[in-house]
């Protein structure tokens, strides 16, 4: 009799370790599973986005980064480029007096440059998105100009834009820009910048309409943007 009260004592007792030893492996599981997502989180921040808004990425200044891949996007150039037409019934820029029926949302700039390239197709091609289509630098050629969705993006951008000019050298968004959206059948959109008094890269900007063949000394310029992918 007594062995066997012994015998259930030994189990007993053996019962109970197990469970503590079961305990313990399952704290030493999830304390592991703490140090994982801890190392996760500091991999996290000690990697950040390989491309942000103000970087200088092939040939220009990030402007728009697409939030479903990280590595593809949109840079406008640093330099200032020139006053220019917009387009018109003119021999400058070719024999169109009708609409091109252009598109405002963004990610149509491309589509807007090939076609006022190809309406306005007559020598010497001095309107503003021939020089945009024209454009070289740093070994790319596939520049366009912006359309009214596209500069509204480059407006919000503007400090980081203007904040990298300062640093590295190129023109701050200053003055008038076409865009390469239509207003109306005899007018174009383009962007105004206007320097702040307070803070030099804190541009306010705003867009209007103006003649397509706005006189080259009424003084809008144009500036070239593409798009990149790493």
């Amino acid at each position: 009799m007594k062995n066997i009260l012994y015998l259930s004592l030994a189990l007993f007792i053996f019962a109970c370790s197990s469970g503590g030893n079961d305990d313990n492996n399952n704290n030493d599981s999830n304390n592991n599973d703490s140090n994982n997502n801890d190392s996760n989180n500091n991999d996290d921040n000690n990697n950040p986005p390989a491309v942000q808004i103000g970087d200088f990425v092939q040939g220009g200044i990030v402007f728009w980064i697409n939030p479903d891949d990280p590595n593809n996007g949109m840079v406008i150039s640093a330099g200032q480029n020139g006053y220019s037409y917009w387009g018109g019934y003119t021999y400058q820029v070719g024999q169109v007096s009708f609409g091109i029926y252009t598109e405002d949302d963004f990610g149509r700039g491309q589509w807007n440059t090939n076609r006022i390239v190809e309406a306005y197709d007559a020598a010497p091609f001095n309107a503003a998105a021939h020089y945009c289509d024209r454009y070289e630098h740093e070994g790319y050629d596939d520049w366009f100009l912006a359309n009214k969705g596209e500069w509204q993006v480059i407006c919000n951008s503007r400090y980081e834009i203007n904040a990298y000019i300062e640093e590295n050298g190129g023109d701050l968004l200053d003055g008038r820009y076409w865009t390469s959206s239509e207003l109306n059948d005899q007018r174009a959109v383009y962007y105004t910048f206007n320097p702040s008094s307070s803070d030099p890269y804190e541009n306010n900007c705003s867009n209007g309409g103006l003649s397509k063949y706005t006189n080259i000394e009424g003084g809008v310029k144009w500036r070239a943007v593409r798009e990149f992918q790493l």
